[in-house]
């Protein structure tokens, strides 16, 4: 039963899901050499601090050789590993870009319909290659980035677990959408096979997720790592970060910086399964962050502008289709299909906790050890490290008015984590 969407108009393929079609460019043409020389320079560069120094006196290259769209997504890479390298780069963070990073970066997101700023696009789905290209690329361990901040394994393995999910998870889109038509025809079967099939993939991508235990330190990833990959937005920068446009002006941009919550292939989930997040009256409260007051859906969607924009455009094409919920509440009587949606909706939502509980261990339980605040974690043999819980410890002395560890998107991550799962069970339908 083949889709009767076409997917290369999206950019999307049932070879590599939503990664390229063809690998990433390793390298842009020689009138950009500065470029790709800053950039797989960047940890001596960061480490030493010449980082601002250079940032602020590179020739600005024009972009009007750039013709492919692979050539644009390396650009692309480059200017924003490069421009969050100089950002934070020095010892406090900077809220201006000069004219020569800002300028050909403003031109080449606008080229491709992105923000300027570093995405998950920029640093997971346009910022690989094989270890071994006779190998498949769907073992996290035979990816490693193009680009990194820090040259440390542990930052290229942070980049190259998400890819290996996006490969992986490539098995989902044609389910979804052979659901999405069985929806269309009526065909009960139909649906409640793709939707067993769909958990069974989900649950190997649950598996996979804690692998970043493996080669990625919480303790480098937070004290290193972390500090590059965050947005223009936030208490650093409460007015985001002035571009430069070399003739005297310019233009503030206050973005998020990369995060999981724009990978299109659980947005795509979401929409097909009819999981909307957020609930009547229920806000999404971060106490004294940048997101304070606004709803889940309102981040949810704002994640999408961050997404390569053929992806929005499939997700769109995707949001009008009837959901597999909507179906399944019109049959009253199938039980086989509820209990099949019921199945997909756990998956969806155990891979969710596995997230949060990841976040956890890499954000939030060194953020509270930085300010003294003890976090428990399991300490049963193979689990050493791993999150047991998000809460205190009964009677441990809470620290009153804590900022929130904020995430690499800029978000409160536990507190929008939990309620995405939440919004996940809450769609189980009752019998």
């Amino acid at each position: 039963m083949a889709p009767s969407i076409s997917l290369e108009q999206y950019d999307v393929s049932l070879e590599h899901g939503f990664l390229p079609i063809e690998p990433p460019l390793k390298k842009l043409p020689s009138q950009y050499q500065s470029w790709e020389s800053i950039a797989s320079n960047l940890p001596s560069l960061i480490s030493s601090k010449e980082i601002v120094d250079i940032g602020a006196n590179l020739p600005l290259i024009p972009t009007a050789t750039l013709t492919t769209t692979r050539e644009f997504q390396r650009a692309y890479v480059l200017l924003g590993f490069i421009a969050n390298a100089y950002l934070w780069g020095a010892s406090k963070p900077l809220n201006r870009l000069p004219a020569s990073i800002a300028v050909p970066f403003l031109a080449v997101a606008r080229h491709l319909d992105i923000p300027p700023v570093a995405t998950y696009a920029a640093e997971n789905l346009w910022n690989f290659e094989p270890v071994d290209p006779r190998l498949g690329i769907e073992d996290p361990g035979n990816f490693r980035a193009l680009t990194t901040f820090t040259g440390t394994k542990d930052e290229s393995w942070f980049y190259s677990l998400p890819a290996a999910i996006e490969m992986r998870g490539r098995h989902t889109i044609p389910l979804v959408l052979e659901a999405l038509d069985a929806v269309e025809a009526g065909n009960v079967n139909g649906v409640v096979e793709r939707l067993g099939s769909i958990a069974a993939h989900l649950r190997e991508l649950t598996l996979l997720l804690p692998r970043m235990y493996e080669k990625n330190s919480p303790s480098v990833f937070y004290n290193r790592i972390r500090p590059f990959l965050a947005g223009t937005t936030g208490a650093d920068l409460p007015d985001g970060v002035f571009y430069e446009d070399g003739k005297g002006g310019g233009e503030f941009f206050k973005l998020k910086g990369p995060t999981a919550a724009q990978s299109s292939l659980f947005h795509l989930l979401d929409e097909a399964l009819g999981v909307r997040h957020e609930s009547t009256g229920d806000f999404l409260q971060v106490s004294n962050g940048p997101d304070h007051g606004r709803t889940r859906v309102e981040l949810e969607q704002e994640m999408r502008n961050y997404m390569p924009a053929p992806h929005r455009r499939f997700l769109a094409v995707i949001a009008t289709k009837a959901t597999i919920r909507a179906f399944v509440e019109s049959s009253t009587n199938e039980i086989c299909l509820q209990h099949a949606y019921n199945h997909c909706l756990a998956a969806l939502a155990n891979y969710r906790t596995k997230h949060l509980q990841m976040v956890s261990r890499y954000i939030v339980i060194p953020s509270r050890e930085a300010s003294g605040f003890k976090s428990m974690v399991e300490t049963e043999p193979g689990t050493a490290g791993r999150v047991a819980s998000c809460e205190a410890p009964t009677g441990a002395k809470r620290v009153e008015n804590r900022k929130p560890a904020l995430g690499t998107g800029g978000t409160a991550p536990i507190e929008f984590l939990k309620s995405v799962r939440s919004d996940t069970r809450d769609h189980v339908l009752k019998k």
